[in-house]
């Protein structure tokens, strides 16, 4: 199963990829509390990640799921917010 350390082989970045991503989403994050149109990105990262690391830990999937979440409230769709 793919997980973010076994594709950190193609990953040429400072820090592992699992890092990066969270910290782009943690960023995305910050910045969707000022301009909603990034709130769409996160979703889109959040529902990208989750679907290429289905061989991820529990902990690491729950907080994507959580984090898919809470950009979609930012995105002012709650319904959809509350489903994730």
């Amino acid at each position: 199963m793919n997980t973010a350390q076994r594709a950190a082989a193609v990953f040429d970045g400072t820090q592992c990829l699992f890092n990066w991503v969270q910290d782009f989403a943690l960023e995305l994050h910050n910045t969707a509390l000022k301009e909603r149109r990034y709130a769409r990105i996160g979703v889109q990262l959040c529902e990208e990640v989750l679907a290429h690391f289905p061989g991820e830990d529990e902990l690491f999937r729950s907080n994507f799921r959580a984090d898919l979440g809470e950009f979609h409230f930012l995105a002012g769709e709650n319904a959809e917010g509350q489903r994730t």
